[in-house]
């Protein structure tokens, strides 16, 4: 997906702790807090 240039997504999910591994921001992919609203959100783009 990241090599044909395609959107990628990231949830980071409910009441997980720690650092959000570092290839998701060294790719440029915003990583989303856990909501049902914006899983169908993402889902739907």
């Amino acid at each position: 997906t990241l090599a044909k240039n395609k959107p990628v997504y990231a949830i980071w999910l409910k009441d997980q702790s720690g650092t959000p591994p570092k290839w998701l921001t060294n790719n440029n992919i915003y990583i989303y807090k856990w909501s049902e609203a914006r899983l169908q959100d993402l889902a739907t783009r």
